[in-house]
């Protein structure tokens, strides 16, 4: 491309290639390797440590020094999202489970809500109920007989959120099950993966690229995302009274792990849970025959590098669970993850 600087060659080819922030901030190890740093503060070090050592005795900078100084301002340029309130809850039923919804939403006034298994249509969704409380509320569900998907967006300084995804082309057949909104520069989605079957396993796989794909063609759009909900995957067994699964699972096969790794990887998505305080006790109680060992989970807050950079604190309000009885018993409660400035 002629009439550029090398600046803008650097980042023309840097973002098509790396995409965003991600991967974006490039640094050469002593072997003279890049590596690139995983956090944006990390970035900014490593970017700032490299534009030091390009710096001349007279304050100018070699071309090299050019090119990171280019991508230095590139990165601090990026907009970063006040401090907010996210959750994400599995509520199976917003209409059989209104009352414990609204009455979590007036004490904990979280910021953003992702909510999965609404089950019930977009026209029927209790948007007035939610607004006279104080949320603009965005539903993507087919019926009743859809699981389907919702966001909910406290309303304070003017905040509404832009929806900027419905679904994934191709894979309406499995239901309404992602939601993606953008507020304030985060982008925040619901998500409600298939469970799948052992015997057919290969629909759910099929699902989880194209999400995979999907975000891909994202990347470069945000350096602020959040995807949260029921992803039906347990990425590892914590051993608990029960031992080890002894029975093959849609949730726990080896090809449903992998592609989960795969999203992770491939869309350089953090499990902020992990970033939890280290005296935090990990208290996961879930869905079926794992309901009551407090070893593993389905539900899941991923965010991206610069998410996790304002230092996400995750945690549960059981006292708001919604509890299941009968022969394989769960619990519910939301998620929390409170995001620093």
């Amino acid at each position: 491309m002629t009439g550029e600087s090398r600046e803008e060659t650097y980042l023309r080819h840097a973002r098509g290639r790396f995409t965003d922030a991600i991967t974006f901030s490039l640094r050469w190890d002593a072997n003279g390797n890049l590596v690139y740093p995983k956090t944006r503060k990390a970035q900014i070090a490593a970017l700032e440590l490299e534009v030091g050592r390009e710096r001349l005795p007279d304050g100018s900078l070699t071309g090299k020094g050019r090119l990171m100084q280019a991508h230095l301002d590139y990165i601090l340029g990026q907009p970063k999202v006040r401090g907010m309130k996210i959750a994400t809850w599995n509520i199976d039923g917003v209409r059989a489970k209104e009352g414990a919804l609204l009455r979590w939403l007036r004490e904990q006034k979280p910021d953003l809500v992702a909510l999965q298994k609404i089950k019930v249509s977009e026209d029927e969704f209790p948007t007035a109920t939610f607004d006279r409380v104080g949320y603009h509320a965005e539903a993507h569900c087919n019926g009743p007989k859809d699981f389907g998907v919702a966001i909910l967006c406290r309303k304070k300084n003017g905040t509404k959120p832009r929806v900027v995804q419905k679904g994934l082309d191709g894979q309406e057949e499995l239901g309404a099950r992602l939601l993606t909104v953008d507020v304030e520069g985060l982008e925040f989605s619901s998500v409600y993966a298939p469970y799948g079957t052992c015997k057919d396993i290969q629909p759910k796989l099929d699902w989880f690229e194209c999400l995979i794909e999907h975000l891909r063609s994202r990347r470069s759009r945000s350096e602020q995302q959040v995807l949260c909900g029921d992803f039906n995957v347990l990425a590892e067994w914590r051993v608990g009274p029960g031992g080890p699964p002894k029975y093959k699972s849609p949730v726990f096969c080896k090809e449903v792990r992998a592609k989960f790794r795969k999203l992770l990887e491939s869309a350089g998505l953090l499990d902020l849970y992990e970033r939890r305080p280290p005296d935090c006790e990990d208290p996961f109680i879930f869905e079926g025959k794992q309901a009551r060992l407090k070893f593993s989970r389905l539900e899941y807050v991923l965010g991206t590098p610069g998410v996790a950079d304002r230092d996400p604190v995750v945690r549960f309000d059981f006292e708001y669970s919604i509890i299941k009885n009968g022969p394989f018993p769960w619990v519910r409660a939301p998620i929390v993850a409170d995001l620093g400035d």
